[in-house]
């Protein structure tokens, strides 16, 4: 089983989603059906390991970013990831985290809204509620929030849990070219509470603009990864070091709105349990001189925090593009 998967996952170009085809999901999540989660998140440990080694064009790049994090590290004078063997385990630590991540996104599909909360890891002390007051007041204010993520941690699992703890979400998100996986997305969220907005409408939907500014002016969340290049026009902002050409579109909706960004993350803690982070919200002025210093200043912050969490933990960065 472990090197049919494995040799799927070669075939794939970098950079695309292995969940953008329902030939790979369908065997996987009839799997779940029969393995409990546990087991099924030690296999997957397994073959990450296995993958960090074979998958030779998504190691190039995990090991790239690895690379560009030690050099940073190394500027700001910060000791770690100097040595190779700590690189490469966090090369090895990068895949199994992104192996049990694709487990739980298949058993997403079979938690109900009872038993989801179950896996998440929130300390009551840790300021935890009130990092939920913005959302509150964005509800309250029918300004809506923006709430962002990047390819880090288990960004699904994040909006999940917004609704179940009472927010109205709609994750933004471009289609996958097979109809049947937008289908088994839309409707493990749909069962969540959880709205899809799809960048490329289908006959008979808003564009994905009007559908964002409705969801706002109602006081509900929208939720959209920023951190890669689009088909949305881009502004270029400073992540380790370097330069990343990343979409303006969360900006640009926060200086039309008044709606809040609120950078947010799921971290994996290990034993299948998850920690969900939200960060201080990100506000544009909508009466700046100068919008596209504007926009350009408030997609910098977002990516500055980015930088932050991503450096914290870098075996959850999953970057496979080149």
């Amino acid at each position: 089983m472990g090197h049919g998967i494995l040799s799927r996952l070669q075939e794939r170009t970098v950079g695309e989603s292995t969940l953008d085809s329902f030939r790979f999901l369908r065997p996987v999540v009839m799997l779940a059906r029969l393995v409990p989660r546990k087991a099924f998140l030690l296999i997957a440990l397994a073959l990450g390991r296995i993958a960090s080694r074979v998958l030779k064009g998504p190691r190039a790049m995990v090991v790239r970013n690895v690379d560009w994090l030690a050099a940073w590290n190394a500027d700001r004078k910060d000791g770690s990831l100097q040595g190779r063997a700590e690189r490469e385990a966090v090369v090895r630590r990068t895949f199994q985290n992104f192996a049990c991540g694709l487990v739980e996104y298949v058993f997403l599909s079979l938690l109900t809204p009872r038993t989801v909360r179950s896996i998440f890891r929130i300390d009551r002390g840790s300021g935890a509620e009130a990092s939920l007051v913005p959302l509150h007041e964005a509800a309250r204010r029918r300004t809506g929030a923006v709430v962002v993520s990047s390819h880090f941690g288990h960004w699904e699992l994040g909006a999940v849990l917004l609704s179940q703890l009472g927010f109205r979400v709609n994750v933004l998100t471009l289609a996958a070219a097979d109809r049947d996986i937008n289908e088994f997305r839309g409707r493990m969220r749909a069962r969540f509470g959880v709205k899809t907005i799809y960048l490329s409408r289908s006959e008979g939907e808003l564009p994905a603009h009007l559908a964002m500014l409705g969801a706002l002016r109602r006081g509900e969340i929208v939720t959209m990864l920023t951190e890669r290049e689009s088909s949305e026009s881009l502004v270029q902002v400073s992540m380790f070091g370097r330069g990343f050409m990343v979409p303006r579109g969360a900006a640009v909706l926060s200086a039309l709105t008044g709606a809040p960004i609120i950078p947010a993350f799921v971290v994996h803690e290990g034993g299948g349990t998850y920690r969900p982070i939200l960060e201080t919200p990100i506000l544009a002025d909508p009466s700046a001189p100068d919008r596209q210093q504007e926009i350009l200043r408030v997609t910098q912050k977002m990516a500055s925090v980015f930088e932050y969490h991503i450096a914290r933990h870098p075996d959850q960065w999953y970057n496979f593009v080149e």
